[in-house]
């Protein structure tokens, strides 16, 4: 065999192996230690999807369902892209289907996480975001973000972060835009456990 159908082959299997990697799909959980003391504390699980791009999304509706069926779910966060077409639209049906066998409260919040550095003189408790796919295809590094924004270059481009003292999440997403495939990235289901109540008395004065 020459060069050439060599360099077929190993394209053909990295390319296979890339796309079964969409199939891995992440439950992470997160469990964010409140900034302040509450009487009467109540913990609250927000299950977060994002960047579902249905015309490369490879869990179905029943897998997504059986991914989180026996968790406790008190909201749903979805934040953006939900698909890349509209002709896709018929393909949301299913989906939107399992968010209300689930059965919480449907809540959505920012899709480019870059707005968090914008949000210095706004208070928030914490945001969640997505947009970034975890890089998607890291190989050898997430070269295409570049131009996606300042987080990037401050090296936040997934997982549990902090600004100006802030707590925020970035989803890797459920979906993969372009191509669907990931290389050293993976899908991710995230259930976020958030501490709420009324601020102490000490706090309030």
């Amino acid at each position: 065999m020459n060069d050439a159908g060599i360099a077929i082959i190993l394209a053909f299997y990295l390319i296979k192996k890339a796309n079964k990697n969409t199939y891995n799909v992440n439950v992470n959980k997160i469990v964010v230690t409140p900034a302040q003391e509450f009487v009467n504390p109540t913990q609250i699980n927000v299950l977060h999807l994002s960047d579902l791009h249905l015309e490369n999304l490879s869990i179905t509706p029943e897998e997504l369902y059986n991914k989180v069926k026996d968790e406790k779910i008190d909201l749903i966060a979805v934040t953006g892209d939900f698909l890349d077409r509209k002709r896709s639209i018929s393909k949301l049906v299913p989906y939107l289907a399992i968010f209300n066998k689930i059965s919480p409260n449907n809540l959505v919040l920012t899709h480019d996480p870059n707005l968090v550095l914008h949000m210095k003189d706004y208070h928030f408790g914490y945001l969640l975001s997505g947009h970034f796919h975890g890089g998607q295809i890291c190989y050898p590094k997430p070269y295409r973000l570049v131009k996606m924004g300042k987080l990037v270059r401050m090296k936040m481009i997934k997982g549990f972060h902090t600004h100006d003292g802030k707590p925020f999440y970035i989803n890797e997403g459920l979906g993969q835009t372009g191509v669907n495939i990931r290389v050293r990235s993976t899908p991710e289901i995230t259930i976020h456990t958030l501490t709420l109540g009324e601020k102490s008395a000490s706090q309030a004065i």
